[in-house]
């Protein structure tokens, strides 16, 4: 479900700017790693990195990292809309096992992919066609909780337009589809066999619980 809210800017002596805030809900979502749950059962994703990298190089073996895979319907907004503000809000499972200080040293990344998702589809041996670039370039933005509270959930908020124009030129491209969409992989250079086997972001999926469900929020204005 899109839900639409409207901000209001004003200016000394010039008429009042509307932009429009949308909040998406997946449309898929899956853990991508050869030993995940049922996609569409499973309320988390477990992300982690392996030997210093966050995703596995292009044509070699992705058995050994975990990524998480999100697709977010575009069909609700117009087509005209020009993106000032996008943001992923996640959530982490409680009581993380590993430090602010690790995390901060291996952030969550989220980055844009190519390719298409159904999560009642999708299977392991998919990922050789759907994979994340794990090239710098590909990282839309990236975030780590500085701290938590014990036994509560831990959001977690990434600023998409920390590559402002990847972000741009990736939205405009999926408006221009007829099945407009973006598709993201979370990938982190945690690394569990380094820090510790607790050491993984365990991200709260679209069944997770309420409240910590994935939403992307998109602000924007109609040119």
């Amino acid at each position: 479900m899109i839900t639409v809210a409207l901000t209001l800017a004003f200016a000394t002596a010039t008429p009042s700017l509307a932009a429009d805030t949308y909040l998406l809900d997946p449309s898929d979502d899956v853990w991508v790693y050869p030993h995940a749950g049922e996609p569409g059962t499973d309320p988390l994703m477990r992300i982690w990195g392996v030997s210093g990298l966050a995703a596995a190089n292009k044509g070699e073996p992705a058995d050994d990292f975990s990524y998480g895979y999100l697709k977010f319907d575009l069909s609700g907004l117009p087509k005209s809309l020009k993106v000032t503000e996008a943001t992923l809000s996640i959530a982490l499972r409680d009581n993380p096992g590993f430090t602010p200080d690790q995390a901060k040293a291996a952030p969550l990344e989220v980055r844009l992919m190519d390719g298409d998702l159904d999560e009642k589809k999708w299977s392991h041996s998919m990922v050789t066609k759907v994979f994340p670039d794990n090239k710098k370039e590909s990282v839309l933005g990236s975030s780590f909780p500085e701290k938590w509270e014990a036994d509560k959930p831990v959001p977690l908020s990434v600023n998409l337009m920390q590559a402002k124009e990847l972000f741009q030129q990736g939205f405009k491209r999926a408006m221009g589809a007829d099945r407009p969409y973006l598709l993201f992989a979370l990938t982190s250079r945690l690394d569990p066999s380094e820090v510790g086997q607790g050491a993984i972001y365990r991200v709260y999926t679209k069944e997770g619980p309420k409240g910590s469900r994935p939403v992307l929020k998109i602000v924007g204005d109609k040119q």
